[in-house]
C-alpha cells in the first residue's frame, strides 16, 4: 500500500513508516521480503531469498533503512488492519529482524516508544530473556522501556525459536532464538 492510497491517512502518526514508503517499499509485504533478502533464512521457503535478492527495490541497504528500523516498522501499530495470523507472522519475523548482531538496544528502545510498539517489543524481548537468559540484549532492552500495557494479540513463546522434537534419550527440548544473519552484499553470512 502507498501512503498516497490511504484514505484517511493511518500512515501520517508514523515517521518510520513514512520513510519506508519513501524508499519505495509497499508495506507491509516489502518489510517482510526485505528481512529475507537481509538473512532471515529460517523464513526463506526454498530460493525465494535469492529471487527476492533480484529485485531492485528491496536493495535497500541498512545504512538507509537499519535492522532496528526495519523490526520496529513491522510492529508498527499504523500498519493496516489485518487478519490475527498474518500480524502474528510478521510479529515473529519482527522478532528475529530486532535480535540481529548489528542492533543497537538504545536506538531499538527509542524507536519502539516513538513508533508506539512498546508493548509487543517488550513481550518479544521478555520471550527472548526466556530462551537466551545469558544474553544481556534482552535485560537491557527491557529496562529502556516503559512498563506496557497488555498484549492483546501477541505469538505464543514458541513461535520465536527453532525447537528440537522429541529426541530418543533426551531429557529435554532444545530451543533456539530465529534470528537475522546478517549478509553481507554479496548475499553470503
Amino acid at each position: 500500500m502507498k501512503l498516497e492510497e490511504s484514505s484517511v491517512g493511518p500512515y501520517t502518526s508514523s515517521n518510520l513508516l513514512k520513510k519506508v514508503i519513501n524508499l519505495g517499499l509497499e508495506i507491509p509485504g516489502d518489510l517482510e521480503k526485505l528481512a529475507v533478502v537481509r538473512g532471515l533464512r529460517y523464513y526463506d521457503t526454498g530460493n525465494e531469498g535469492d529471487q527476492l535478492r533480484q529485485i531492485a527495490a528491496l536493495q535497500v541497504p541498512t545504512d538507509r533503512l537499519s535492522n532496528a528500523e526495519l523490526a520496529i516498522a513491522m510492529l508498527s501499530p499504523d500498519l493496516p488492519n489485518e487478519n490475527a495470523a498474518a500480524v502474528q507472522m510478521r510479529q515473529r519475523i519482527a522478532a528475529a529482524v530486532l535480535s540481529a548482531s548489528d542492533v543497537d538496544v538504545a536506538d531499538l528502545a527509542a524507536l519502539a516508544i516513538e513508533e508506539r510498539c512498546v508493548p509487543i517489543v517488550v513481550w518479544i524481548a521478555t520471550c527472548g530473556a526466556d530462551v537466551e537468559p545469558e544474553n544481556e540484549f534482552w535485560s537491557e532492552l527491557t529496562e529502556r522501556l516503559p512498563e506496557p500495557e497488555v498484549v492483546l494479540t501477541a505469538p505464543h513463546p514458541t513461535r520465536f525459536v527453532a525447537m528440537s522434537g522429541i529426541d530418543r534419550g533426551a531429557k529435554r527440548t532444545t530451543r533456539q532464538w530465529i534470528r537475522l544473519f546478517n549478509l553481507d552484499p554479496a548475499g553470503n553470512c
